[in-house]
């Protein structure tokens, strides 16, 4: 400890606030990670990342081989890393941040920043949607055509993805709100016709699960009369009316409604049939 805090006391050279690197080593939350194994070297590292901007990219991690925490500038996903690595911090600077982050309201404002925890299918999801997808959006050295191709396919698998999970983990209907330009505003978004294209796909999306949900409801009803359990039919319609109400929140949602709004400016020629399926799950609820 007596050398960090003399590795601190050198920082006062610089720039960087220490308040800042406090702030930044506490945002490393990883359940094996002990104050002792921030070492001189490490700080630097850190110190490193924030006063220029020439690597995008830290990730922290303890390796359970060695007991040890890694910071890195890359990901490691070599077949090694897999059996060592269940959780991992991650900071990716914006690619138009300043050279030197000195305060905690620039880091805010410069730099995304998350953890991930496990090592099954949902961290692969987060992998992706969080660090991966955000990385190559952001690189100016890939071609639009590209990135909207990217993004129609990774909204159309977090989406297949995670409706699958809450139906199977919870008999709930999820609907994946994509994060594409949630910082531009409804007459920006108007204006990107790719980014309308890829609203348009989640909204058939969305469509598609409402009319199977008033669809399986409708089903049942029509062979209520058949020999059904009773306590099999309360249990069914207990869930329903939990699944409609979880529906309605989620509909509700001021990112689904500018998505709605959009596509109703864009004249989107499937949006009327969302809308109808929309106002029948209302009513059923």
């Amino acid at each position: 400890m007596t050398d960090k805090k003399t590795h601190l006391l050198n920082i006062l050279e610089t720039n960087i606030d220490i308040s800042l690197l406090d702030y930044v080593q506490k945002l490393i939350i990883l359940p094996e990670l002990t104050d002792e194994m921030w070492t001189n070297d490490l700080l630097t590292i850190l110190e490193n990342y924030l006063s220029s901007n020439q690597q995008r990219v830290l990730i922290a991690y303890v390796d359970r081989h060695t007991s040890s925490l890694q910071l890195l500038h890359s990901i490691p996903f070599t077949a090694n890393s897999i059996n060592i690595i269940y959780n991992l911090c991650y900071f990716i600077r914006k690619s138009d941040s300043s050279e030197c982050i000195i305060s905690i309201d620039e880091f805010l404002k410069q730099i995304q920043f998350g953890c991930i925890n496990g090592k099954s299918i949902p961290c692969l999801t987060a992998l992706v949607s969080t660090l991966f997808g955000p990385l190559f959006m952001d690189d100016t050295t890939v071609q639009d055509m590209i990135k909207n191709d990217f993004a129609s396919e990774l909204n159309q698998f977090l989406a297949t993805f995670y409706e699958i999970q809450y139906k199977n983990m919870l008999s709930m209907t999820y609907l994946f709100i994509p994060k594409d330009g949630v910082d531009k505003t409804i007459e920006e978004l108007i204006k990107d016709k790719a980014l309308v294209t890829r609203f348009e796909s989640i909204m058939l999306k969305w469509h598609h699960q409402l009319k199977e949900v008033l669809l399986i409801q409708d089903r049942l009803m029509s062979i209520n009369e058949q020999s059904i359990g009773i306590h099999e039919e309360i249990n069914f319609w207990q869930e329903c009316l939990t699944d409609l109400h979880y529906i309605r929140k989620q509909l509700q949602r001021t990112e689904l409604q500018n998505i709605i709004q959009v596509l109703i400016l864009s004249k989107s020629a499937y949006i009327q049939q969302f809308l109808q399926a929309k106002n029948e799950v209302q009513v059923k609820e």
